[in-house]
């Protein structure tokens, strides 16, 4: 994947997924998989993997710093009304689809992107957002000079 760069999973990372998989679906063996499953469990797999090696950091800084685990996650406050109202406006512009479609494109809207960023007077207005896939997210910020010229990341008047 073109702008994706994740490091191949260490030992034990698919079967801790695998154990993952069994816990959610028990009727579901691993060993029973086609390739065509074999191939959609690794691409989760792939895409789960920044997250468990998030835990796992967490972890290994919890009993590095002497606690039992990981601190709790602060609480993420509620998304302002206006921000709200602007998901649907920009939901319904896209039809659920991504807006970006970086060659890493995943086609389905899952999240909002501020153009301009958070802050600021109308930071939530619909044509400061865009309905962008997870892949083109994470492309979009991973890759900010094209992101500026294709006019999905710009800078605020007054920010550094």
């Amino acid at each position: 994947m073109a702008g994706f760069s994740l490091s191949p999973p260490r030992a034990g990372e698919f079967a801790a997924l695998a154990q993952l998989v069994e816990a959610l679906h028990p009727d579901t063996q691993p060993e029973s998989w086609g390739p065509e499953h074999q191939a959609i469990a690794e691409a989760a797999a792939m895409r789960l993997l920044p997250y468990v090696r998030r835990v796992e950091a967490r972890e290994r800084q919890a009993v590095q710093a002497g606690r039992k685990s990981a601190p709790k996650r602060p609480v993420r406050r509620s998304d302002p009304p206006e921000l709200v109202a602007a998901r649907k406006v920009v939901h319904e512009r896209s039809g659920g689809l991504c807006e970006a479609r970086t060659e890493v494109c995943d086609h389905v809207g899952q999240h909002v992107h501020h153009k301009g960023g958070r802050k600021g007077p109308g930071a939530h207005r619909p044509e400061r957002l865009l309905h962008v896939c997870v892949a083109c997210h994470e492309h979009i910020h991973a890759n900010p000079e094209q992101s500026y010229m294709m006019g999905w990341l710009y800078k605020r008047l007054g920010a550094a």
